[in-house]
């Protein structure tokens, strides 16, 4: 049965276009790792058999991804019960398959590889106890996400002029690493032991998740952009889940986790400078779905007031107008009055608000600073620039002739 699912895999890899075929096979191989393995649900294969088939099955949806045509022929629900090997009950079912997986995104980008949707699937590797495998787990990701970025290095290298096309600039959307953000939501929003979004140990259990992938895209990243990334949460929080958008605690299941990852980037992000991105921020409905209010604009933190509590705030003095300051840094002593404007990420205004921690007062004339002495009257100064009355007093009676006494 196992070389009977790789046949069937690589036999609809060489039709390449039979679009039909393709989703039979997916409800085919999906219907394996629903049922644990057990295709007919008669309950006469033992554990093994079982967990040699879901994995035979998930291997052969992951090759057959590979080849475009056939392999864009998967759904969201099918996208989702796959990611489900990688916290699969048996340990080699997840190392084997997480294998597998790192070896389709790594080879032939960005042609012949996994889709960037797959790169989701490392966000539940957060929830790995082996500590042996979840280290190669994050050494897989952390080398498929180098490789990325290495070769979108390279092709913007090699344009001429320093200005990429607008052919070039939408291909970095299926490329760039930093896009797997938007592909480990929904994989998260469904798992099945995340139920409630004011549960505290289940949104401790997607932080972790969170931060397994966060740490690579933010740290040692020299094309690292937070505003890209706040962009990307925004529009993330104004849509809903695509698969049951109709169920508001799905929904808010997925608006807390956008809260949480807003939290991350801004308690671990060092640098705010909003420069641009190489691309723009794009949401794919194939997991969310726009919200019914066309101008509807969700500010709302779905996050309870006792995880808010225990959550690091962002670091002291960092306020949304120091984040939104395109290239300003922050100096001591003394800054200018007016507020400046720059260009944010997408080419809007954006006013900085005055910095209250920084001194900006200047003093307008020379009064304001003079030293007050108590019992001597203040007087003014002449505007002619001649010295002060109380100094010529002074000075004249040192000058009258000095009367001995005998």
């Amino acid at each position: 049965q196992v070389e009977a699912l790789k046949t069937m895999a690589r036999w609809l890899l060489g039709v390449k276009t039979d679009e039909m075929s393709a989703s039979k096979t997916f409800r085919m191989l999906n219907a394996f790792i629903q049922n644990r393995g057990d295709l007919l649900n008669e309950k006469k294969i033992s554990k093994c058999e079982m967990a040699w088939l879901r994995l035979a099955a998930g291997c052969a949806m992951l090759k057959i991804c590979e080849q475009k045509g056939v392999g864009d022929q998967f759904n969201a629900d099918q996208f989702i019960n796959l990611s489900l090997l990688m916290v699969d009950e048996v340990p080699q079912v997840r190392e084997l398959f997480a294998a597998k997986l790192h070896k389709g995104l790594s080879r032939g980008i960005p042609q012949k590889c996994l889709p960037l949707d797959f790169m989701g699937f490392y966000a539940l590797g957060g929830l790995e106890r082996d500590k042996r495998l979840k280290m190669l787990i994050k050494q897989n990701m952390t080398a498929d996400i180098t490789k990325r970025r290495e070769y979108i290095k390279n092709i913007s290298m090699g344009t001429t002029g320093n200005t990429l096309s607008d052919k070039t600039t939408s291909q970095f959307a299926t490329i760039l690493p930093d896009y797997m953000l938007v592909f480990a939501v929904p994989v998260l929003v469904h798992y099945p032991e995340y139920t409630s979004h004011d549960n505290a140990d289940q949104l401790e259990m997607i932080r972790q998740c969170l931060w397994f992938i966060l740490e690579p895209l933010m740290t040692k990243n020299d094309s690292y952009c937070f505003g890209f990334y706040k962009d990307l949460i925004e529009k993330m929080k104004n849509h809903k889940d695509a698969i049951k958008g109709d169920d508001d605690s799905v929904n808010f299941k997925l608006w807390a986790i956008c809260d949480i990852i807003l939290n991350l980037i801004l308690t671990k992000t060092t640098n705010f400078d909003m420069k641009e991105f190489p691309a723009e921020t794009r949401i794919p409905q194939m997991y969310f779905r726009k919200n019914d209010d066309p101008v509807f604009i969700n500010t709302k933190c779905y996050l309870p007031i006792e995880v808010q509590m225990q959550y690091q705030q962002p670091k002291k003095g960092i306020t949304m107008s120091l984040v939104l300051d395109k290239g300003t840094k922050r100096v001591r002593g003394r800054q200018p009055k007016q507020s400046s404007q720059v260009m944010g990420i997408d080419e809007q205004d954006v006013k900085l608000d005055e910095v209250e921690e920084c001194i900006d007062a200047e003093p307008s004339e020379a009064s304001e600073t003079k030293i007050q002495i108590p019992g001597i009257e203040e007087t003014e100064v002449e505007e002619s620039g001649d010295e002060p009355a109380i100094k010529r007093q002074a000075r004249d009676l040192d000058s009258k002739p000095k009367v001995e006494v005998v």
